[in-house]
């Protein structure tokens, strides 16, 4: 069959998109996120984490959470960028780590189909070969401190804390 015969015009050699059934618009459908790696790094370097969905629907939104609160322009620390997203994704830029920015980051993305999140967790070390403890209340403590602590795992990357004590002198 020629072109035109097809319903096409002669010559054509773009690309037609597929249609569901009954419909008169390709299907849309809701955001998938591919899953994001967790990030080592010491004080000092840069991270980057990018949320990339595998849809091409054009009016996805991007939100980024630390520890679950929602990072705001209000709230973000100086350090961390997210530039202009891309039409399917997003990135958070840590500048400079600092001990405070280790957490567990969470990216969500939704259009008017449906939502999708991917969470990674960012590891930050001392490059003076110190252990910290990030603690979800948001304090920072040098290991080598005096803080007795015992805790037990609940479930796969997830520790429950037991008994603590401080000694200070």
């Amino acid at each position: 069959l020629s072109d035109s015969k097809q319903g096409r015009p002669k010559g054509f050699r773009g690309h037609v998109p597929s249609l569901a059934a009954g419909s008169q618009r390709p299907a849309a459908v809701p955001p998938k996120l591919k899953e994001m790696r967790n990030q080592e790094a010491t004080v000092g370097q840069t991270v980057v984490l990018r949320c990339e969905a595998s849809t091409e629907y054009p009016s996805l939104k991007f939100k980024w959470f630390k520890n679950g609160k929602e990072i705001t322009k209000k709230n973000r620390p100086e350090n961390i960028k997210i530039p202009k997203k891309q039409k399917k994704s997003s990135e958070l830029r840590i500048s400079g780590a600092l001990l405070a920015d280790a957490g567990e980051y969470t990216c969500k993305v939704n259009n008017k189909i449906g939502n999708d999140s991917t969470k990674a967790r960012i590891v930050i070390t001392d490059p003076n070969g110190k252990t910290w403890l990030i603690l979800s209340l948001g304090h920072v403590i040098l290991a080598s401190s005096s803080l007795m602590v015992s805790l037990s795992p609940i479930d796969t990357g997830t520790l429950e804390l037991i008994h603590s004590s401080w000694c200070s002198g």
